[in-house]
């Protein structure tokens, strides 16, 4: 019997794009990200979701009011695809990743002085 796949962490998303380019060809944004997204655990998403959307209703002056009931699956898909974006702009921050002239990104050359 195969062992169950290993539960997604905080840094499934950043995992998730170093393997997709992991084969040294470069890859586009959106592939990136949906392989990412795919990998956020959907409680951490959820979270993440809501603490935007608060953080949305204290910027904008307004109360903070529950979320609408069947609104969850919604939330999630957003809060996956914030944890993406922000584990590939940091992946590009610290030079792990880097984004080629034609909008693809490729992983950074370890020595990129030659050895």
């Amino acid at each position: 019997m195969a062992a169950a796949p290993p539960p997604a962490t905080p840094g499934a998303a950043r995992r998730a794009i170093d393997a997709l380019l992991a084969d040294g060809r470069p890859h586009g944004r959106d592939e990136l990200l949906e392989a990412a997204t795919t990998a956020v655990h959907p409680g951490r998403a959820w979270r993440k979701a809501e603490q935007a959307r608060k953080a949305d209703q204290r910027r904008h002056g307004g109360t903070e009011t529950p979320r609408q009931r069947g609104d969850e699956r919604q939330a999630i898909d957003a809060g996956a695809r914030r944890i993406a974006r922000d584990a590939l702009r940091k992946a590009v921050e610290v030079g792990a990743v880097v984004r080629l002239a034609d909008g693809t990104y490729q992983i950074a050359d370890p020595c990129p002085h030659g050895a």
